[in-house]
């Protein structure tokens, strides 16, 4: 028997109009078993000369559990490559730039997350 949780995704649009916004946003499933993989996809409407390091940006996904307890986890930044070789190994083709959240459920029930945009614009919750 498999049991499910619900994980469901709560945008907010009402941000000022120079705050960095997501352009985009998938999640892998709306249904995720007890301790099963959520992941979330998002690009953002500006790139970053360092993506890595959270005093330029920083992105804290603040999921909220049915006990109604939250749970803090970072994005992190992701950009897809084409590899070959092996000594030494080179990458082309980059992807787009993109940050990921990804989240295994503890607890039977509905989830819901915000996500937590802070750089140079200032703090963005959506």
């Amino acid at each position: 028997m498999t049991q499910k949780c619900v994980a469901i995704l709560f945008l907010s649009y009402t941000q000022m109009l120079w705050a960095t916004t997501i352009q985009t946003s998938t999640q892998n499933a709306n249904q995720i078993g007890l301790y099963e993989k959520f992941e979330v996809t998002f690009t953002l409407d500006r790139s970053y000369v360092n993506p890595f390091d959270v005093d330029v940006v920083d992105i804290i996904a603040t999921f909220t559990q049915p006990d109604q307890a939250t749970i803090d986890v970072p994005a992190f930044f992701y950009r897809f490559y084409q590899t070959g070789g092996s000594n030494p190994e080179w990458y082309s083709n980059p992807g787009p730039e993109q940050w990921k959240v990804r989240f295994a459920p503890s607890q039977l029930g509905t989830y819901s997350y915000d996500l937590t945009i802070i750089d140079d614009q200032g703090t963005v919750q959506v």
